[in-house]
């Protein structure tokens, strides 16, 4: 079940558990997945409700079709006919409500796609599929339900980890985006305090509630404004972005680290969060989380070539937890002015105005088309050469040099028995007749 998310995993293992084919394992995860969110204990239930009902159904027919058949008869009230004629009824009334319950919880209902608006150099497939990449001419602009809008800025590079398909996931998985550097600037209406925007910087957990939120990522540091709601930052190793790209990697390694129970301890407080905070209308300043590009001294590169070792495994994970505790210590958390978040809210009003995008490209094409009559103008204007006839010229270092004298733009050209020799007007000290 690698490949599938939560919500596949939940519909594989009720439909196991309604067939009565679950094995131990099965079990445990349904509970697990069941007890941890509500939405699907809510869809376990009308499950198990449903069953029921159309067990009761299939008991009522069962009953009616094992009384032998008997001729049919106009007298038909008999005492001896009547109690299969009530549970004839009884068993149809099970299965009309049995039906009313699957259309209500809209089972065989259409889910319908989610609508997503793009502009700029992205487009739904990209979305998915690739990691953004932006140059300083370009950016993308995504607009979901009219509930998240954002916008990754020129010379940004994104990962979106996370974006529903259809309008009955949103209820179960919210947007993740991923910040590996470069400027985001994002709006969230919240509708369901279910589904909650998050967005990642290596290391580093932004879970948004309802709020617009401005991020700057560079190589040096990275800054996180929040205005008009509230986000909970935190910092961890299981931020990582090995562990976002896979799932299953944080229970590869866990299940690795198990073989060595002595150390148990030890280890589980790897995952622990490091910080936690709330940030409202404030900003949070840290410097960025580096790692050595090389893969003998970047412990995510060495993670991501499968090792196995265990004692090597937590090494690399103890290694990253202080790179991320170093990092954290530098961190600086400030209240936002009013005039801090009314520059904030021009940036996002102009953000938000379709039309200023389209506007952005077109400011591009009076700048550039004038650059070659420009050009045209410079050349027109250039100096011809002077010939100053045969002169001697001292050059700073010391050094004369007597011959055919022409003077050029920046330049001195000296003819010497032949050969011709250029002087830059800096490099000379004076010239006599």
């Amino acid at each position: 079940m690698e490949s599938k998310n939560l919500q596949e995993e939940f519909e594989e293992l009720m439909s196991l558990f309604l067939f009565g084919e679950t094995k131990s394992e099965e079990e445990k995860r349904l509970n697990e997945i069941i007890s941890l969110h509500p939405e699907f204990k809510k869809r376990y239930d009308n499950y198990v409700k449903l069953q029921t009902g159309l067990k009761q159904h299939k008991t009522g027919l069962e009953k009616v079709l094992i009384e032998p058949s008997k001729p049919f008869s106009k007298i038909s009230l008999f005492p001896g006919k009547f109690k299969n004629q009530f549970l004839a009824i009884a068993a149809i009334i099970s299965l009309i409500v049995s039906l009313s319950v699957v259309f209500q919880l809209g089972i065989f209902k259409k889910d319908e796609q989610l609508s997503i608006i793009t502009t700029g150099i992205c487009n739904l497939q990209t979305l998915r599929r690739d990691w953004i990449r932006t140059d300083q001419n370009s950016f993308c602009d995504v607009k979901i339900e009219d509930q998240v809008h954002f916008r990754i800025f020129p010379n940004s590079e994104v990962k979106i980890l996370q974006l529903a398909e259809t309008t009955q996931e949103t209820k179960i998985n919210g947007l993740s985006i991923f910040v590996q550097k470069g400027n985001l600037l994002l709006n969230e209406t919240l509708t369901d305090n279910k589904k909650q925007t998050r967005i990642y910087l290596n290391g580093t957990e932004i879970q948004l509630t309802g709020t617009k939120v401005w991020i700057e990522n560079s190589e040096e540091r990275y800054k996180i404004n929040v205005w008009e709601g509230s986000a909970t930052v935190r910092s961890g190793v299981r931020y990582l972005l090995p562990f976002l790209l896979n799932k299953q990697m944080e229970k590869f390694v866990k299940h690795t680290l198990d073989e060595y129970p002595e150390q148990k301890i030890k280890y589980e407080s790897i995952w622990n969060d490091i910080s936690s905070e709330k940030l409202s209308n404030s900003s949070l300043e840290t410097k960025s989380l580096f790692f050595q590009k090389d893969s003998v001294q970047n412990p995510l590169l060495t993670l991501n070539e499968k090792q196995t070792n265990p004692n090597e495994m937590f090494l690399l994970l103890e290694k990253m937890q202080k790179t991320i505790v170093e990092t954290a210590s530098h961190k600086k958390t400030i209240v936002l002015e009013k005039r801090d978040i009314q520059e904030l809210e021009t940036l996002a009003s102009r953000f938000e105005n379709p039309k200023l995008i389209e506007l952005e490209n077109e400011k591009i094409e009076p700048i550039i088309l004038p650059v070659p009559k420009v050009e045209q103008k410079i050349k027109s204007k250039k100096e011809e050469p002077i010939r100053l006839g045969d002169k001697t010229i001292k050059l700073k270092d010391g050094s004369e040099w007597k011959g055919n004298l022409i003077q050029y733009e920046d330049r001195y050209i000296i003819e010497v028995e032949g050969k011709k020799k250029v002087i830059l007007s800096k490099d000379v000290e004076s010239i006599s007749f």
